[in-house]
């Protein structure tokens, strides 16, 4: 068998093609946000469609990975839009963390008190989020969703007692948040739009 080493070519179909590098900043965060809620959507699918113990088993650390992932850009991608970067937030990989320094700062800024019920709302799935992966804050390095153990060789679930996942459930939950971020992004775009 033949290895091809060349995995970036151009291809002859256009429509068998990715662009990407071309977008500024804030295009580029919406289209890595979308990316990853896209295709732990798709992965769920799959999973849905062929109703396998080994597909149900083994896509769950993807599709977590790929939502989680989401909900990270999400959250930045707001406060990017505030403050033109994301340097300042504190919080690293911790969803738990970055909601909160987010969500506060940005509101000091825009000097708004936001819907509460968004609020709450985001906050209630990242609590449930947090007792889906591990008893410690939001997989603070997003790790869990991406190896079975930490730096220190401690597993991230511990016990040998199974956990679940309804994957339907998990879809529209993660729907949810995702709208509600989305909506908060809306907020603040329109509120900054103003002001100009």
């Amino acid at each position: 068998m033949e290895f091809n080493n060349k995995l970036f070519v151009e291809g002859d179909d256009r429509l068998e093609r990715a662009y990407f590098g071309w977008e500024d900043s804030i295009t580029k965060l919406e289209s890595i946000k979308n990316g990853y809620k896209m295709a732990a959507d798709d992965l769920v699918g799959i999973v849905l469609e062929k109703r396998e113990n080994c597909v149900l088993e083994q896509y769950i650390y993807p599709i977590m990975f790929l939502y989680r992932h989401s909900i990270e850009i999400s959250l930045k991608s707001i406060y990017f839009r505030v403050y033109g970067n994301s340097k300042k937030l504190k919080g690293g990989h911790s969803l738990d963390d970055l909601w909160k320094n987010c969500y506060t700062e940005i509101e000091s800024t825009l000097n708004k008190k936001f819907d509460e019920k968004i609020k709450a709302n985001v906050s209630n799935f990242l609590l449930e989020l947090t007792k889906a992966t591990t008893n410690k804050k939001v997989d603070c390095k997003a790790e869990v969703w991406r190896y079975s153990y930490d730096k220190n060789n401690k597993k991230f679930f511990p016990n040998k007692e199974a956990k679940m996942i309804d994957y339907k459930n998990l879809k529209y939950g993660m729907s949810q948040l995702y709208d509600a971020l989305d909506y908060l992004y809306d907020v603040v775009d329109e509120i900054l739009s103003r002001k100009c």
